[in-house]
C-alpha cells in the first residue's frame, strides 16, 4: 500500500473513531431551532463518514467507551451495525447479555456480514400503534452519562425507513447539537411522538397515518452512529415524557433489547 493510501485510510478510520461528547442532546430545542418550512436533506447532511469496504481495514481494534455495547461499537467503526453478531462472536461476547466492559479491547470487522435483508414493514396493532422501525433497543429510557435519556435508541441501520407510530399531525425541526433532523407527530389529547437523528425527511408537514414512512434513519445531530432515538410525550410536546418501551407495550407493540 502506498504512503498516500495509508494516510488516507488512517484518516478515514480516525474520523470514524472520534467520540462525540455527550451533551444535553435531548433537551427541548430553542424556538429558533424549530423549522416550519420544508427541509431538504442536503441542508443537514449526516455526520457519518462514508467509506467503502476496501477503505476499511478488515479488522481493527477499538476501546469500548462508556455506555457502549457491541452494536454501538460496530456502528461507530463501520457506520452501521449489520455485522454486530460476527463482531460479538469474534470477541467471545455471548448472549443473552452481550456484556462489554468499559475499556475492553474489541476487534471489529467491517468486511463480511454487511448485507442484511431489508426489515419487514411493521404491522399496525389493533390499538392503532406501530413500531417506528423493526429494531431492538440499544439504549433505554432513564439516566445515562449523568443525565436523563428521555427516549429509547433503536438499532436501525442507516437509511432504514421510519414510520409514524400512530396517526396525527406532523411537523419537523433541526437541532445541530442534539436531535439533528427530527419529526414530531401530535396525536391529540396532549400525546406526541418524536423521531430524532434522521438522515432525511419523507414528509415535512401535515396529517400522517400510522405506519406511513416519515423519514429515514441517520446520525444527524449528536449521534455516535446511525440509529433512531424515539420519544413519547404525554402532556404536550416536550412535556410528560415517558418510557416509550412501556408505553408501546401497553398498546400491543413491544420492543426487544439487543
Amino acid at each position: 500500500m502506498s504512503i498516500t493510501r495509508r494516510i488516507a485510510t488512517a484518516a478515514v478510520v480516525g474520523l470514524m473513531a472520534v467520540a462525540l461528547a455527550p451533551s444535553n442532546a435531548y433537551a427541548r430545542p430553542a424556538q429558533s431551532d424549530l423549522i416550519a418550512q420544508a427541509i431538504e436533506s442536503s441542508d443537514y447532511p449526516t455526520r457519518v463518514t462514508t467509506a467503502t469496504a476496501q477503505d476499511l481495514a478488515p479488522t481493527m481494534t477499538t476501546t469500548a467507551r462508556a455506555g457502549e455495547g457491541v452494536i454501538r461499537i460496530t456502528t461507530r467503526i463501520c457506520g452501521n451495525a449489520n455485522n454486530w453478531q460476527n463482531v460479538a462472536a469474534a470477541n467471545n461476547i455471548r448472549p443473552p447479555v452481550y456484556l462489554v466492559l468499559l475499556g475492553q479491547q474489541v476487534f471489529v470487522s467491517c468486511v463480511g456480514g454487511t448485507s442484511v435483508p431489508a426489515p419487514q414493514q411493521p404491522a399496525v396493532a389493533a390499538s392503532g400503534w406501530v413500531r417506528p422501525v423493526n429494531a431492538c433497543i440499544i439504549s433505554g429510557f432513564g439516566m445515562r452519562w449523568g443525565r436523563m435519556h428521555n427516549g429509547v435508541d433503536l438499532a436501525a441501520a442507516y437509511g432504514v425507513a421510519i414510520r409514524a407510530a400512530a396517526s396525527g399531525t406532523l411537523t419537523v425541526g433541526y437541532q445541530s447539537s442534539g436531535a439533528g433532523n427530527y419529526s414530531m407527530i401530535q396525536h391529540g389529547g396532549g400525546l406526541a411522538t418524536v423521531y430524532m437523528h434522521q438522515s432525511r425527511f419523507a414528509v415535512t408537514s401535515g396529517h400522517v397515518n400510522a405506519g406511513q414512512i416519515i423519514g429515514y434513519v441517520g446520525a444527524t445531530g449528536n449521534a455516535q452512529g446511525p440509529h433512531l432515538h424515539f420519544e413519547v410525550h404525554t402532556a404536550g410536546l416536550w412535556n410528560g415524557r415517558v418510557n416509550p418501551a412501556t408505553f408501546m407495550a401497553a398498546r400491543g407493540v413491544g420492543f426487544n433489547w439487543c
